[in-house]
C-alpha cells in the first residue's frame, strides 16, 4: 500500500446494510489464541485449519524513531484441530515494528495436488535492500516444506512497476496480501503495495493481470494540507486515494473478486470489489464497503467481506465486520462487535463455517502486547 488509496465510483450494485440476528453467542467460537500477527487461512480436506502467522519482526533493525523497521524469523504457519493449535512451519522472515504489524507470511493455499504454497508480504524495495539477503524471500511465493521460491513478485514490481508511482513517492513497493491457485497451477495474487492484480504461470512466469487505479477522496476535516499526498488530478480539498488490493478469490463464474482495502485517508464506504477475467478485464461490482482485508464465497454464492475496520482506519475504532453480499446485492451484517482488527477469512468446503483471524495486528487486543491474535469459527 502506498501514501494514497484507489477507488473509482462506477455504477454498482448498492444496497443498505441491513443487520442481522446472526451474532448470536453460539454461532461464535475462539478455537486457537495466542497467535502473532494471524493473517490469511485455509481449510484442509480433513478439516484441519492452516493460518500463516506474520510475525512479531525481529532484532536486526534499522532506521530510527517510528521508521526503525527490524527483521526477524519470528513468521510461522500454524495447524488448528480439535481445539489444539501446532506450529508446523517456523523461522519464516518477519520485517515490521516490534509489537506492530509486519510483513511475512500472509496467506496460503493448497494446489490441485494437494502441496501447500505460501505467500510472503513485502515492503518497498528500499526497505528491503536495507536487509539484504535477510528479506531476499519477502515478496514471494514459496513452497512449503522446502521454501523453494516459485514466483519472485517483488522482483516484478522492482522491473515493471505498472502503475508508475516515482520510486520517491514510495514506488517500487510489493506487499503481495492475497491468492489463489488454479485447476492447472497457475496463480493469481493480490499486490497491494504495487495496486496490481498479476497472474503467475505454472514455471513461475509473472505478468500484469489488472492495474486498478485510484479514485479521488476527501480529505478528512482539519487535516494538515501540507501533509496531504498531491492532489493530482482531483479537485481541491481531495487527495488521490490508492486501491491497495488486500483479497482475491475465484468466483462460481470463475472469474477473479478483488477487494480492495483503500489507502490514506481510508474513507469509510469507499472499498470496491472488482471482478476480474481471465483475460483481465476488470469492473466495480459492489461498493460501500469499508477497507476489505478478505473475501470468500459461501456455499450458496454469496459473498462474504471481511472488514478489517467497519468505520474506517482513521476513526480511532478497530470494530472489524463480517458482510454477506447476496447474489442480489443485499448487504447482511453477520458479525461486528467480536472482529477487532479482523485480518483473514476462510470458509469450510461444506459451507457450514467460516473461519476468521481476529486480532491480527498487536495493539488491537491485549493492550499493545503481540502474541494476542485469535481465530474464530462462525456458524454460517
Amino acid at each position: 500500500m502506498r501514501k494514497a488509496v484507489a477507488v473509482m465510483a462506477a455504477g454498482v450494485l448498492a444496497a443498505g446494510l441491513v443487520p442481522a440476528s446472526a451474532e448470536a453467542a453460539p454461532r461464535v467460537k475462539v478455537v486457537a489464541k495466542g497467535l502473532d500477527n494471524p493473517r490469511g487461512l485455509v481449510v484442509g480436506r480433513d478439516g484441519t485449519v492452516y493460518v500463516a502467522e506474520s510475525g512479531d519482526a525481529g532484532s536486526r533493525c534499522a532506521g530510527t524513531g517510528e521508521a526503525r523497521m527490524c527483521l526477524g524469523r519470528t513468521g510461522a504457519v500454524t495447524a488448528i484441530k480439535n481445539g489444539r493449535k501446532k506450529r508446523l512451519h517456523t523461522g519464516l522472515p518477519s520485517l515490521g515494528l516490534r509489537n506492530s504489524s509486519a510483513s511475512g507470511p500472509q496467506d496460503l493455499a493448497f494446489d490441485s495436488r494437494g502441496r501447500l504454497r505460501l505467500l510472503l508480504g513485502g515492503m518497498s524495495r528500499a526497505e528491503l535492500k536495507k536487509f539484504g539477503p535477510g528479506a531476499r524471500r519477502l515478496g514471494t511465493v514459496v513452497s512449503l516444506p522446502g521454501r523453494k521460491v516459485l514466483a519472485d513478485l517483488a522482483a516484478f514490481e522492482a522491473k515493471k512497476n505498472p502503475d508508475g508511482t516515482p520510486p520517491a513517492m514510495d514506488g517500487l513497493n510489493s506487499n503481495p496480501q492475497s491468492f489463489v491457485i488454479n485447476r492447472d497451477g497457475s496463480m493469481v495474487v493480490a499486490d497491494g503495495g504495487a495496486n496490481d492484480v498479476l497472474h503467475i504461470s505454472r514455471k513461475g512466469r509473472v505478468r500484469l493481470l489488472a492495474l486498478l487505479p485510484p479514485q479521488c477522496a476527501k480529505l478528512p476535516e482539519g487535516f494538515p494540507a501540507d501533509q496531504a499526498p498531491p492532489p493530482g488530478d482531483c479537485a481541491e480539498g481531495e487527495v488521490p486515494a490508492e486501491s491497495v488490493p488486500t483479497s482475491v478469490v475465484r468466483g462460481p463464474d470463475g472469474a477473479y473478486y478483488v477487494g480492495e482495502l483503500t489507502g490514506f485517508p481510508f474513507a469509510a464506504g469507499s472499498a470496491r470489489i472488482w471482478r476480474v477475467t481471465e483475460s483481465g478485464r476488470s469492473k466495480v461490482v459492489a461498493t460501500g464497503f469499508t477497507n476489505i482485508i478478505d473475501l470468500a464465497f459461501d456455499r450458496r454464492g454469496n459473498l462474504l467481506v471481511l472488514e478489517i475496520s467497519h468505520k474506517g482506519m482513521m476513526s480511532g475504532s478497530t470494530q472489524g465486520a463480517l458482510i454477506r453480499l447476496s447474489k442480489g446485492g443485499k448487504k447482511t451484517v453477520l458479525l461486528g462487535g467480536r472482529l477487532v482488527g479482523p485480518t483473514g477469512l476462510a470458509v469450510t468446503r461444506d459451507g457450514r463455517y467460516a473461519y476468521i483471524s481476529n486480532a491480527g495486528v498487536p495493539g488491537q487486543e491485549g493492550g499493545g502486547k503481540p502474541h494476542r491474535g485469535q481465530v474464530l469459527r462462525y456458524r454460517l
